[in-house]
């Protein structure tokens, strides 16, 4: 924390001077784009998150081949009496690189630092990669031995209660927030549900398979979650349901109808359980269950 506050300290005051140096010196007179591709210089580290941990080279060269063609594009002299000046120029640019860079650094540490501290004590959910292979398992077993099974999509929609959660999340917060949140779901659905229900993180969602579970009672498991994650976290969930083998016979099948299902949950909003579409052997339940 030291560190980067002399950083930041650093960076502040190499700002001042570069925009005030004119006035301390009056043999220094740098050419006026020097300081709109300086402020370019910051924008381009703290835009593109890549470019912050890039060599600084890969940085500096670009900024470089701008420079030259405005300086004479722009009637500024280079070489022979100006010399000193171009020098002055390309250090200052590359000062200002220099330090932003190290700046934003010191935050994406302090960011990945903050969720390694957060997420310590909380379950990691398995990966959907990882765990696609003993979905698919559940699925065969069910088709071979006409056994039913329950595919679930769930997705946390808003936080109750706080509708400026966006403008209080910032940017470097929000990394941290989903790893928390994806954490704190994953050891809830793990508390309620069966130890041998298989429950993955897919990108943004959860895909949970519930073997040996019909329509009927995998409706009454998904509203227990429901519930159980308004107690816990305060938080709504998106939920898309398919069942074997009442809508789809295979696992790739049951998925899409699954994440359809809670895309359209999402997109309705509605305060009960809604079915989302009624075709022959394809009938996708979806909850979007409001709180009181």
């Amino acid at each position: 924390m030291k560190a980067s506050r002399y950083w930041l300290l650093l960076l502040c005051g190499w700002l001042f001077l570069l925009y005030n140096i004119e006035r301390l010196g009056e043999p220094t007179n740098l050419a006026t784009f020097v300081y709109v591709l300086s402020l370019l210089c910051v924008a381009l580290v703290l835009i593109l998150p890549p470019a912050r941990r890039w060599p600084f080279y890969y940085l500096l060269v670009p900024v470089l081949i701008v420079y030259f063609p405005l300086k004479i594009y722009l009637g500024y002299q280079i070489g022979g009496s100006k010399l000193p000046i171009t020098v002055t120029e390309i250090c200052a640019l590359a000062i200002t690189l220099f330090l932003t860079r190290r700046m934003h650094l010191f935050l994406d540490q302090l960011s990945e630092l903050v969720a390694q501290l957060t997420l310590t004590s909380q379950v990691e959910p398995q990966s959907f990669t990882e765990g696609q292979g003993q979905l698919y398992r559940e699925v065969r077993r069910a088709r071979s031995h006409k056994r039913p099974a329950a595919l679930v999509a769930v997705a946390p929609r808003t936080l109750i209660g706080d509708e400026n959660h966006e403008r209080l999340v910032r940017e470097a917060q929000a990394r941290v927030m989903g790893q928390y949140t994806a954490a704190r779901l994953a050891q809830v659905f793990l508390e309620e549900l069966r130890d041998f229900d298989v429950v993955t993180l897919r990108n943004d969602h959860f895909v949970i398979l519930l073997p040996e579970v019909e329509r009927d009672q995998a409706l009454m498991i998904c509203e227990q979650l429901q519930q159980a994650i308004r107690t816990s976290l305060g938080l709504e969930l998106n939920i898309g349901l398919a069942s074997f083998p009442d809508e789809e016979v295979t696992f790739e099948s049951l998925l899409v109808c699954a994440e359809a299902a809670m895309t359209q949950a999402a997109q309705e909003n509605t305060p009960q359980p809604a079915l989302v579409a009624q075709e022959p052997g394809n009938v996708h339940q979806a909850l979007a269950v409001e709180g009181p």
